[in-house]
């Protein structure tokens, strides 16, 4: 029953997945187990999340969007399963911040998970490749500047950056969204900026942060509201979850 949901919400797939991690597909009709998935793991205990990733059905990277299945409405009703969309990867969330215009032609905005991981970017090979800022910096001391900038701004959470990356020597500040383990960074090249713009400039990250979260929050609710409806609407899917 939640066939014409996919093209609603603009996803790929849906999908229902069992408390040992066997997810069976709306649209595409397969099945495959995600137990080792953090979303998965997370929805299991009752956390609504999103999380970027490369998809084992397509190899492409998709953005999946997961809340657990309840019981019943009881406040302690435990989860019997969790219901997952499955979004293109490299545009819904670089739709969101890529999206922001920004007054200076060389300025951008981009997203790293809790773990350094770039999920949103104006160069998507980051987001395909599932390029993890910390961990290049480990490997390669070009990526120094970059890797201690991040690893400072997931303990921090909010400060200003000055670093290089690319051969470009940037500045800029960052913040988290709220909600989310995310940092959003808002950059600049350094040879643009004059003394007189550059406060205006990253003033404008605050408002944009509230934008993302109000954003994704809408999302997640409507998968909250979603998840209390399948217990009515799917009884098929729910017999074999409980």
């Amino acid at each position: 029953m939640l066939r014409t949901d996919v093209s609603r919400i603009g996803a790929i797939d849906l999908a229902f997945v069992l408390p040992d991690g066997d997810a069976t597909y709306v649209l595409e009709n397969s099945s495959l187990n995600i137990a080792d998935r953090n979303y998965f793991r997370k929805a299991m205990n009752g956390e609504k999340n999103i999380e970027v990733v490369v998809s084992r059905l397509s190899g492409n990277v998709v953005a999946l969007f997961a809340v657990a299945i309840f019981r019943d409405s009881n406040p302690d009703a435990p989860v019997i399963g969790v219901l997952t969309a499955r979004k293109d990867g490299e545009k819904t969330l670089s739709n969101l911040v890529v999206n922001y215009k920004n007054n200076m032609q060389s300025g951008y905005y981009y997203l790293v998970n809790e773990e350094g991981t770039v999920i949103s970017h104006p160069n998507n090979d980051l987001v395909r490749n599932q390029f993890n800022l910390i961990k290049a910096a480990e490997n390669d001391p070009v990526h120094s500047s970059v890797g201690a900038l991040v690893a400072s701004a997931l303990r921090e959470r909010k400060g200003i950056s000055r670093y290089t990356f690319d051969g470009k020597a940037l500045i800029g500040s960052y913040a988290e969204v709220p909600g989310y383990s995310w940092i959003l960074f808002d950059v600049i090249d350094k040879i643009t900026v004059s003394t007189d713009n550059v406060l205006t400039r990253f003033e404008a990250i605050d408002s944009s942060i509230k934008i993302v979260a109000d954003q994704e929050r809408i999302s997640a609710g409507q998968w909250k509201s979603r998840s209390k409806e399948a217990n009515n609407c799917c009884p098929e899917y729910l017999t074999l979850i409980t």
